[in-house]
């Protein structure tokens, strides 16, 4: 494992920098939609990264990652943030539109299929286009995996309070806290959707703005 360890450290500069690529390319794309909190990037640090393969396989007799570097897919990453929840539709249009996209999955989704509780978030794992890789400034990128997150501020609240409860608990949570987590999950998702209605009641009581060309 160390000698992934080792491996990774020489080279998370490299997903660090890829990160702020692919962060740069979605400002571009949204700086004039007025409809995002923010927009956070990172690599994954190197300690993360050796927690993450000393995990053991589900059989507990080997590891869970054989090739980390290949099989781990969060080394860098981004995290798109916005006001309310229907401008996710319109960021997962532009993410589709500008890199390949390997995978996308609705985690929210995918947690309450299975029984458990969780906080509503869009992820894809996007690699650069062939034509962005064709630059000589990208080109050190090619077959390199970006993990993009899409969520509400809310949502973003609310998983980053669980993430460091969880964080801090050696075991499963305390029943009396999970009851309070799976409350809230869904007042937030109510305060969500209220959140939506007032936008979209703003912009049809609003005046348009002029069609007239500025110069």
């Amino acid at each position: 494992m160390q000698n992934f360890v080792e491996s990774y450290r020489k080279i998370q500069p490299i997903y660090s920098a890829y990160a702020a690529d692919i962060a740069r390319i979605m400002g571009s794309c949204l700086k004039d939609e007025g409809k995002i909190h923010k927009i956070e990037h990172r690599a994954k640090d190197v300690d993360s990264f050796a927690k993450k393969c000393s995990k053991a396989g589900s059989d507990g007799t080997r590891p869970k990652y054989e090739t980390p570097l290949s099989e781990i897919t969060d080394l860098a990453g981004i995290r798109i943030i916005v006001f309310v929840p229907n401008t996710i539709e319109e960021v997962s249009k532009y993410i589709k539109q500008n890199f390949e996209v390997r995978e996308e999955r609705d985690v929210g989704e995918e947690r309450f299929s299975s029984g458990d509780f969780g906080y509503k978030s869009i992820h894809f794992l996007v690699t650069l286009s062939e034509k962005r890789l064709s630059l000589p400034e990208f080109n050190i990128y090619k077959d390199r995996i970006c993990e993009i997150q899409v969520r509400t501020v809310l949502q973003h609240a609310w998983a980053e309070m669980e993430h460091d409860i969880q964080y801090k608990s050696q075991n499963h949570l305390p029943k009396i806290l999970a009851r309070k987590f799976i409350a809230l999950a869904g007042m937030l998702e109510i305060a969500d959707r209220e959140f939506q209605s007032i936008q979209d009641e703003d912009e049809r009581s609003s005046p348009r703005p002029s069609s007239e060309p500025r110069f």
